[in-house]
């Protein structure tokens, strides 16, 4: 290995050089908060905003509860005997009339939840067709 290009700072001008290169430490700190600013903004996750509000997703919950009833009062029907026929058991009014209103109710509720608008949504659609009215003009 050759040693010709390797320079030992023995002068003192040589080592007065050297110091202006190394940054200083308040240089440093603000190299670190720059780096780390910039990585924070760079990998900063993005917040969620749910679709709906607390309030949509409660009703959707009640319309789910209910169908869950619906299918609930639809089982059974199992005969006492494999061997007698008890229509009442399998047409009874549970399970013919009242489970199938249940789950239609459950069904209506869901569909509801999802297209019904809080004063917030209200409020929001009117400021986006005010900007957009002022933006056209």
């Amino acid at each position: 290995m050759s040693k010709k290009n390797f320079k030992k700072p023995t002068e003192a001008k040589d080592l007065a050089e050297k110091k202006e290169t190394v940054p200083s430490a308040s240089k440093k700190e603000e190299i670190e908060t720059s780096a780390k600013s910039y990585w924070e903004k760079k990998y900063e996750k993005p917040k969620a905003d749910l679709l709906f509000s607390k309030q949509h997703y409660m009703i959707i919950g009640g319309g789910i509860a209910l169908l869950f009833i619906g299918f609930f009062l639809m089982t059974g029907g199992n005969m006492a005997d494999e061997n007698t026929w008890d229509p009442k058991t399998i047409y009874s009014f549970t399970r013919i009339t009242l489970a199938p209103i249940f789950v239609l109710l459950g069904l209506g509720v869901v569909g509801y939840a999802l297209f019904f608008n809080t004063a917030e949504d209200k409020a929001e659609l009117k400021k986006e067709a005010e900007s957009s009215a002022t933006e056209q003009e």
